[in-house]
């Protein structure tokens, strides 16, 4: 079955973020992790894995944290990786933790369909 809707990816910075996740009218998965932490190497393969799974109408925005220092802080992000689920602009759900792939991608999904 071809998906209904695409799948948008987008790199999160300070400067964009309320464009691209609180004024965004799809839902909006945010990642917030750090390429030079040991937890998040695997996680550009978890996402890829979810985009395969999901049917779309969904963004998914990465965080590096060197380039939103002020956003991570504003929603308390302590653990890595930790994911929030953005609809309306408003944190609907979250995730944070190590996990193995399979259990995070279905954690995942099932945050997607709240």
């Amino acid at each position: 079955m071809p998906k209904t809707k695409a799948i948008t990816e987008v790199q999160l910075t300070d400067k964009n973020f309320r464009e691209e996740v609180l004024e965004s009218s799809t839902p909006v998965l945010v990642d917030f992790c750090a390429d030079w932490l040991q937890q998040c190497s695997n996680i550009s393969a978890i996402i890829d894995h979810l985009k395969k799974a999901i049917e779309g109408g969904v963004k998914i925005g990465r965080v590096a944290l060197n380039d939103a220092a002020s956003t991570a802080e504003r929603y308390t992000i302590r653990a890595f990786p930790t994911f929030l689920l953005f609809k309306d602009g408003q944190v609907v759900d979250s995730l944070s933790g190590v996990y193995p792939e399979d259990e995070m991608v279905t954690r995942l999904k099932l945050m997607l369909q709240t």
